[in-house]
């Protein structure tokens, strides 16, 4: 299953596990909530472990830290 043209990336071709085939990718959905997994999630899925990294990084930057939105995004972004 692929995702609809607009969500692939036009440099690196994604990897868009079905859910329930990938750990990975079921927490990169859970966190994502509608959004599912994104281009640059489907890039990152190449190596799991970067992946999974992302996910929990970014998870954390967040969901789980004190500072103010504009501070989170500019690290993310960084």
């Amino acid at each position: 299953m692929s995702p609809p043209a607009e969500r692939q990336s036009k440099w690196i071709p994604g990897r868009y596990p079905a859910p329930g085939t990938s750990s990975t990718g079921d927490a990169i959905r859970q966190r994502r909530g509608e959004r599912g997994i994104t281009a640059l999630d489907a890039a990152l899925l190449h190596v799991p472990a970067a992946a999974e990294g992302w996910n929990i990084l970014l998870g954390a930057v967040r969901t789980k830290g004190m500072l103010s939105g504009d501070v989170r995004e500019l690290i993310v972004s960084v």
